[in-house]
């Protein structure tokens, strides 16, 4: 791949000719200045501006001019409305745009002529047309880098497709487009990154529509196959890379691993197939693209074979899944067992650690098949307790699927809640709930050390826990970990059952600007505010370079959750900003993203 450059230059008079129907703008005056360069993604309406003794506008801009600047030309004495003419028109602008189908003043046209300023009308409504010339400058102004492969839109996915050159890239794309496939570009692809996280593929001008077929030669899609068959450009969606069949390569034959292949710095999903005497690799790419779109969907059929067999012994048989809850009195497990429940677990509470084979067997023996199973193991036990981390040792290893669940909180959280409940904790003594927390710690610790999922619920709500036990166990057809990206502010205390946290303190703060102290992260002017800051680019970057790696490293060791804290001060601004861009950049592994503190003074 090519290195990143800047958008090349774009001038009023490409606009016209490529975006001009799009736009419906007619030229009126200043055709001469065509050459002009338009340097900003974004127009600008002058509004009260057009009152100033000296009006400034911001060089490089289109100026969009509206009833509202229009009726204040026309009803200004003459000499003002020459001024204001003159100032519009000598101006380092590109273009002026007069909207809603208004009659240029004479005096404006006039000006424009004289001064080389392009004027256009257009019927379109301010609004809209604002929208529209956004959407087409920061496409096109935006950087890009330009890979040597194949664009092609299949059932309406955007799919760029890589090889060597002579393995029959376009020939596949050629067989696509007879079985109504659309070309969007052979041979040269321009990549511009569009926002955070959107790519858009487009051709050069010289070889649009066209397609080289060796033995054939130069081939118009467009002229063969009808306007239907064609787009000038397309997001993309999916990388697809072609390569010649080596017997020593081990290629995936399950579908299981999600791969992914970078675009600055956005991950796409990508597949590898190999290329062999005899398989109809046009239809293969069909198949794989029908495939991701089920994906998108939630179906992932390698994932359900994959259940299929993981979940029967040696006999054939299907192994029931055992959710073992445990965890302090007081830390949510009467919450957590609702979740379970609603999920389609069959839940059992405070049954003796020593009828935990007996009852999985039950289960397994039943006549419907009982799948999903919980039990509450906990202090109320008695004296079958002391057993339960043997037990639970001794079914795991004779191949169970079993996964145990702990509920932690720290001390100050689980006597806030007794006091506000009233209720005795079942070890207190002389109504002392602090020693009572302590004794049972100490004697569910060699419980703890076995637990698969650990969550501390100091800080959650009812419904936050729902939704944490809801994303762990919600899914059990597929056994990939689950990312959550977490903001959280160091005033309101240290997220404990985080797996990994970064400090963003060292970052500026949007606190200290009056204007956006109010606002919180997701607010567009705060978010801007962050990014456009090069150390924060730079720490986006290295964090998501390090998860990248880290996050196949922990599914390959068995982990099912990772918590990935992000904190600043107030976690308000800064954590919530940097949280939802790298869980944007990592939205292949299909995150969820929490905001902790985000909603507090």
């Amino acid at each position: 791949m090519k290195s990143i450059k800047l958008g090349t230059g774009l001038d009023v008079r490409e606009l016209y000719s490529a975006w001009g129907g799009e736009l419906e703008i007619k030229i009126i005056a200043g055709e001469d200045g065509l050459r002009r360069e338009i340097r900003s993604n974004r127009v600008q309406k002058p509004g009260l501006r057009m009152i100033e003794p000296n009006i400034q506008l911001e060089e490089g801009k289109i100026q969009i001019l509206g009833r509202t600047e229009i009726s204040y030309i026309n009803k200004s004495l003459p000499a003002e409305q020459v001024r204001i003419t003159e100032i519009l028109s000598s101006q380092d602008l590109p273009c002026i745009i007069i909207s809603k189908g208004l009659t240029p003043p004479e005096l404006l046209i006039k000006a424009c002529n004289k001064n080389e300023m392009p004027l256009f009308i257009t019927e379109l409504h301010t609004g809209r047309l604002i929208s529209t010339l956004n959407g087409i400058l920061e496409e096109r102004l935006a950087p890009f880098v330009s890979v040597h492969g194949v664009l092609i839109d299949i059932h309406g996915l955007g799919i760029l497709i890589l090889g060597k050159s002579g393995i029959g890239k376009s020939e596949c794309a050629l067989d696509l487009i007879i079985r109504g496939s659309k070309l969007v570009t052979d041979d040269v692809v321009e990549i511009r990154k569009v926002g955070t996280s959107k790519l858009v593929g487009s051709g050069p001008e010289i070889i649009r529509y066209l397609m080289e077929i060796r033995g054939v030669g130069i081939i118009n899609i467009k002229d063969l196959f009808g306007t239907a068959s064609v787009m000038d450009r397309r997001e993309i969606d999916m990388v697809i890379e072609l390569a010649h069949w080596d017997p020593d390569t081990d290629y995936d034959r399950l579908g299981i691993d999600q791969n992914s292949f970078t675009v600055m710095e956005v991950d796409l999903p990508y597949l590898v197939l190999p290329v062999s005497s005899g398989r109809n690799m046009a239809t293969i790419i069909e198949v794989a693209v029908r495939n991701q779109l089920l994906k998108s969907t939630g179906v992932y059929g390698a994932e359900k074979f994959e259940d299929r067999s993981a979940r029967r012994d040696i006999k054939g048989k299907i192994v029931t899944h055992l959710v073992i809850l445990s965890g302090l009195s007081g830390s949510g497990k009467s919450t957590a067992v609702k979740a379970l429940e609603d999920l389609g677990y069959f839940c059992v509470d405070n049954l003796p650690p020593t009828l935990l084979p007996t009852f999985i067997e039950l289960c397994s023996n039943s006549a419907e098949h009982i799948k999903k199973t919980a039990l509450v193991i906990d202090i109320r036990e008695g004296v079958f307790f002391e057993r339960a981390p043997e037990m639970i040792r001794e079914i795991k290893e004779k191949g169970s699927w079993v996964e145990l669940l702990f509920l932690d909180s720290t001390d100050e959280a689980l006597v806030k809640r007794y006091k506000e409940t009233r209720r005795k904790h079942p070890l207190s003594t002389n109504g002392n709930i602090l020693k009572g927390i302590t004794k049972e710690r100490k004697m569910l610790s060699k419980i703890r050390v076995l637990a698969d999922h650990v969550i501390d619920t100091s800080q959650l709500n009812v419904h936050q826990l729902r939704e944490i036990i809801q994303d762990i166990f919600g899914k059990t057809l597929s056994r990939k970990i689950t990312i959550n990206f977490l903001s959280f502010g160091y005033k309101y205390g240290f997220p404990y059952d985080a797996d990994v946290v970064f400090d963003a303190r060292f970052l500026p703060s949007p606190y200290f600007i009056e204007k956006l102290k109010d606002l919180t992260g997701l607010n567009k002017k705060v978010r801007d505010f962050i990014l456009k800051n090069k150390d924060t680019r730079k720490f986006i970057k290295k964090l998501v370079d390090l998860l990248r790696f880290l996050i196949p490293k922990y599914e390959k060791e068995g982990k099912s959750y990772l918590t990935v804290a992000i904190g600043c001060t107030g976690g308000k601004h800064r954590s919530v900003v940097i949280a939802t861009e790298i869980a944007e950049r990592l939205k292949h592994v299909s995150p969820t993203v929490w905001h902790r503190d985000i909603s507090k003074s």
